[in-house]
């Protein structure tokens, strides 16, 4: 469905001005008018709100990762020191240390690269 040409105009305004006469129907064209202004408005005012707290969400998203990556940094600081590397030697030990890492893999896994268990600290 296009836009409204001219002939479909004036059907529009003859058939208006039949039903409601030539007195109203300046009224109705100013409740008409202020009817698709105010829509207009809402319209504009609901973009911005949808807009405003989208970039909100953006920010809360962007906060939480690295509050969560600084957590997982400070837990595996905590937990392994700061100069942890693995050992290209075995994938179950690590750097310097030969120690497995049996406690971080599967009971069905650890046997089978050679990880010992390793007691909880």
């Amino acid at each position: 469905m296009g836009p409204i040409g001219g002939p479909e105009a004036a059907f529009i305004f003859f058939l208006a001005l039949m039903l409601f006469g030539p007195k109203k129907l300046p009224e109705l064209g100013r409740t008409i008018g202020k009817a698709l202004s105010s829509f207009q408005q809402a319209k504009r005012e609901l973009t911005e709100a949808f807009e405003r707290e989208t970039k909100h969400l953006a920010l809360d998203t962007e906060m939480l990762t690295n509050l969560a990556n600084q957590y997982r940094d400070e837990v595996y600081q905590s937990s392994y020191g700061s100069e942890l590397a693995v050992s290209s030697a075995s994938p179950t030990s690590f750097a310097g240390g030969g120690e497995p890492i049996a406690q971080f893999m599967s009971p069905e896994i650890a046997p089978a690269l050679g990880a010992r268990s390793v007691p909880n600290v």
